[in-house]
This record gives C-alpha cells, sequence and structure tokens, in this order.
C-alpha cells in the first residue's frame, strides 16, 4: 500500500515539473537616438489589444526616465531620486494626472510614436508590440521642476 502512495506522489511530481510555465515578454525601452533636446527609444508594449500595447510602451518610456534613466542617452541617471511606490505616496495628485486613465497627461510629452512590428500574440489575452518613442525630454524636466519633483538642474 505504502508503494502505491509513494508511486502516485511521484507520479504527480513528475508530471507537475513536466508542465510548460507561460513566458511573458518584459517590457524594455532601448536608446536609439537624441536630438535637440528630443530622446527616441524603441519600446516594447504590453496589452489586451494594440491600443493598449502602444499605450503601455508610451508609459514604459516615461516611467523609465523618471526612475531609472536610460543609457547612453545623456540621461542616465532617473529624473527623480525616489522610487516609483514613494513617487505615487508623495505626489499622488501629479502621478494620477501623468498615467491617470481620464487625462494621461504623459501624452503632451511625446512628440510621436510610431509602430514599428506586428502586433504579437502571446496567448491568455497578452498582445505585444515595439513601437519607436520620442519624448521632449526638456518640457518633461520643465515640468516637473515647475510642479516641485525636482529642482531646477536636476537636484
Amino acid at each position: 500500500m505504502m508503494k502505491y502512495i509513494v508511486g502516485l506522489l511521484l507520479g504527480v511530481c513528475l508530471f507537475q515539473s513536466c508542465k510548460t510555465a507561460a513566458v511573458y515578454p518584459t517590457a524594455n525601452v532601448t536608446f536609439q537616438s537624441v536630438k535637440n533636446g528630443v530622446i527616441q527609444a524603441r519600446c516594447v508594449g504590453l496589452g489586451e489589444d494594440e491600443q493598449a500595447a502602444i499605450e503601455d510602451a508610451e508609459k514604459n518610456m516615461v516611467r523609465t526616465l523618471l526612475f531609472r534613466g536610460l543609457p547612453g542617452s545623456g540621461q542616465e541617471a532617473p529624473l527623480l531620486s525616489i522610487n516609483e511606490a514613494e513617487c505615487e505616496q508623495k505626489y499622488p495628485d501629479y502621478m494620477d494626472a501623468l498615467f491617470g486613465e481620464s487625462s494621461m497627461r504623459y501624452k503632451s510629452f511625446l512628440q510621436a510614436t510610431i509602430p514599428v512590428s506586428d502586433l504579437q500574440n502571446h496567448g491568455k489575452g497578452i498582445k505585444s508590440i515595439a513601437v519607436d518613442v520620442k519624448l521632449n525630454l526638456k518640457a518633461l524636466r520643465m515640468d516637473l521642476e515647475k510642479q516641485g519633483l525636482i529642482r531646477r538642474f536636476g537636484f
């Protein structure tokens, strides 16, 4: 009887280990060029449809510049010296205005969003798309200064 229980448990463990896990691409931002204060980067966005994926890619660009910096762009250091969670707590009104569904203010800093790949389906309703996003860094920095999130010259 004990052999059957051990065999059953071993069989269940083997079947569980053979199950394939769904792998979703992570959204990323890759610097391409900078000209006259406008940064262009290739961004990958995820969403339920093409529009949602493009908006996710645009938000990824802004969040990367705000909280991580973008190597090679001249803006290697993040614009904000606090992390995302602290920023959401300290400046909830600004963050809601910037990324909230009702205003989507971040779009005012974008100069162009150009899809460069077809929409890819990853199963379970997850789709991704690569887009080239151009963002006016000078305008974003001036807005952060005006709202009191950073001081002049980034200090």
